[in-house]
C-alpha cells in the first residue's frame, strides 16, 4: 500500500515537472535589424510590463498544460503572465491569460499561427521606451499595421539547453552609463546584483533573472506597483 502510494505520488509530481520549463523568446526576422534579438519586458503601469525587443531574453517559464508563459521572478508568488491586449504584448497580472503553443519547430503560435508580430518604433507607450527600442505589438489579421512595422516570429529556446540568450559578464556587478535606453538596453545577466541606469534615473536590483538598462525597471518597479495593488485589495 505505501508502495502504490509513492509511486502514484512519484507519477504526479513528475507529471506536474514536466508541465513547465524554463524558455527564452527569440526574434526571427527576415529583416536583419532585428533578427535574433531577445524580447523582454519592462514596466509601463500597474503590474503591467510591454514586452520590447532587445540584445537579451527574459527568462520565462512555459507552462504546457495550460498553455501559459509567465515570468514568476519579478513578484515570486503571483507570476506575470505574457499576455495579448488588443495590439499590445505585455508581462502582466490579468483575468483573461492568452494561450500559447509550441509547435514542432518551436516557434510560439496563437491560435495555431506563428505570424501576426511586428516590431514597431515610437508607439505612444506611456514611459515612451518605443521612441529608442522596437516595441512587440500584434496584429493576427494584418490590418491597420503601423508604418515601418517589421513583422516576426518567436523562437522557443529551452533555457536549460542553451546559453545564447545569456549575456556573459566578468563581475558580479554589471553597471550600465547609458542615459537613454536604446534598441540594445535589454541585456539579460545571471550576476548577483545588477545597477543599472534607465532615462537618467539608477535601478538596483538582485537576482534571479535581472536585466541590465532599461528592463532593468521591470524587477523593482514592476513588483513594487504589484504589492500596491495587493495592499489596496487588502484594505
Amino acid at each position: 500500500m505505501k508502495f502504490s502510494t509513492l509511486a502514484i505520488l512519484a507519477t504526479f509530481v513528475s507529471s506536474a515537472l514536466a508541465a513547465t520549463e524554463s524558455v527564452y523568446l527569440k526574434v526571427k526576422s527576415d529583416n536583419p535589424t532585428i533578427d535574433g534579438q531577445g524580447l523582454s519586458s519592462i514596466h509601463e503601469g500597474a503590474a503591467i510590463n510591454y514586452v520590447f525587443l532587445g540584445s537579451g531574453s527574459e527568462e520565462l517559464v512555459y507552462d504546457s498544460s495550460n498553455s501559459t508563459i509567465y515570468d514568476p521572478y519579478i513578484f515570486p508568488g503571483y507570476p506575470f503572465y505574457l499576455q495579448i491586449w488588443g495590439n499590445i504584448v505585455i508581462i502582466g497580472v490579468g483575468e483573461t491569460i492568452t494561450e500559447f503553443e509550441i509547435d514542432s519547430s518551436n516557434y510560439l503560435t496563437v491560435n495555431g499561427s506563428e505570424s501576426g508580430f511586428y516590431a514597431v518604433m515610437d508607439t505612444n507607450d506611456p514611459y515612451n521606451y518605443s521612441a529608442y527600442a522596437y516595441e512587440a505589438l500584434y496584429y493576427p489579421d494584418g490590418q491597420d499595421v503601423p508604418e515601418g512595422a517589421i513583422p516576426f516570429s518567436i523562437y522557443v529556446e529551452d533555457a536549460t539547453s542553451t546559453t545564447s540568450s545569456v549575456a556573459t559578464t566578468t563581475s558580479s556587478v554589471a553597471t550600465t552609463t547609458s542615459a537613454k535606453p536604446s534598441k540594445a538596453t535589454a541585456a539579460y545577466t545571471n550576476s548577483t546584483t545588477a545597477t543599472t541606469t534607465a532615462k537618467n534615473s539608477t535601478v538596483t536590483s538582485t537576482s534571479p533573472a535581472q536585466f541590465t538598462g532599461a528592463a532593468a525597471v521591470n524587477q523593482v518597479s514592476g513588483a513594487l506597483a504589484l504589492g500596491a495593488v495587493i495592499l489596496a485589495m487588502l484594505a
